[in-house]
């Protein structure tokens, strides 16, 4: 007990020392080389066992070319040396790879935070791994109804799979999210998935549907609700978030800047505080200042995490990222907004 209240309290204040050092850069407009990331994303694999429309990772993984569990290990003691405390596991399916357990162990065991985004195919499989490991935090993926799920990811039952998986998670005690994608096809059940959360005691968040990302590219634009459908969401999910405020992730405030997300997904009146504090790795090794959207910086293959992160190409990079001189996503824009409305209030 004593053991996770002191994990507990060591996450909080790391989290509020990234932060800090975050809204520092944000404010003084410096470089965003003053400082280095403090959270990393792997993803771990671009094979899935899904068939999402809204994503092309199932079509572009490649076993052969995925970097190797050793690999995985150096980068993530490099990450460590360098500073960072937080690492979040994605896929593709994480579970998938048959070492991912591991990876997350030694990820586990040199003290860093541990999430895991799953499609909640294997987790009947892969939770006594989780709890030996103790992972901090699960999302799993979940887009609606059974035949609205189905259809979305599809696979048939899939809705079962991943519905039986938030029970395990949050019986085993796992801190357990859902997360939504918006669609035109699923928006009428955005209400039943907030309901469905709160009754599993699992926490929603909610993706926007975005093309920029590279494993996004080509997709149906089609796929996507209105400008006015979204607005309407918008003012649903408030609502939901004034009514169950512990279910619902993203604040009220974050929530309101959909609709201009929606207009322009690089949201021009913010800086990026996200290419700040975060780093992502691709299956293949490529190199990203926590932007999928902007191309790689370097691959793990020819130099270490701690090298790419301090060349001129990442530093570039990460400046025009955060200046918005890129594409625009819709990757964690939760944490962007939080991160800008920090920086306006500490001005004022």
């Amino acid at each position: 007990m004593m053991e996770d209240l002191y994990y507990g309290m060591r996450w909080k204040l790391r989290m509020v020392s990234a932060f800090i050092r975050g809204l520092y850069a944000v404010n003084v407009m410096r470089s965003p080389g003053v400082i280095l990331p403090s959270m990393l994303t792997i993803k771990i694999t671009d094979r899935c066992n899904y068939r999402c429309v809204m994503c092309n990772e199932w079509k572009i993984g490649d076993r052969a070319e995925e970097l190797s569990k050793d690999a995985w290990l150096t980068v993530l003691d490099d990450f460590r040396d360098m500073g960072g405390f937080s690492v979040r596991f994605t896929g593709g399916e994480v579970f998938i790879r048959k070492d991912i357990y591991k990876i997350i162990a030694h990820a586990k065991s040199i003290g860093l935070r541990v999430s895991v985004a799953t499609n909640g195919h294997f987790i009947e499989y892969s939770l006594p791994m989780l709890v030996e490991s103790s992972v901090d935090h699960i999302t799993v993926s979940l887009h609606g109804r059974k035949e609205i799920h189905d259809a979305i990811v599809g696979v048939e039952a899939s809705y079962d799979a991943v519905t039986a998986a938030v029970e395990r998670l949050v019986d085993a005690g796992f801190p357990t999210s859902i997360a939504f994608t918006v669609l035109k096809d699923n928006i009428g059940d955005i209400e039943y998935a907030v309901d469905l959360a709160r009754r599993k005691g699992a926490t929603i968040g909610f993706n926007i549907f975005d093309t920029n990302p590279y494993f996004f590219k080509d997709i149906d634009r089609s796929l996507a609700p209105s400008t006015e459908a979204m607005e309407r969401v918008t003012r649903l999910l408030v609502a939901l978030k004034k009514k169950w405020p512990k279910t619902v992730r993203e604040s009220v405030e974050v929530l309101e800047t959909i609709p201009a997300l929606c207009r322009d997904s690089r949201l021009p009146d913010y800086y990026c505080a996200r290419v700040l504090m975060e780093v992502s790795v691709d299956s293949f090794g490529n190199v990203y200042h926590g932007c999928w959207a902007m191309p790689s910086v370097g691959n793990l293959k020819s130099a270490g995490l701690d090298e790419i992160c301090r060349s001129r190409a990442y530093l570039e990079q990460r400046l025009k990222g955060f200046l918005k001189e890129c594409p625009g996503c819709t990757c964690g824009f939760g944490l962007d907004v939080k991160m800008n409305l920090l920086r306006r209030r500490d001005r004022q």
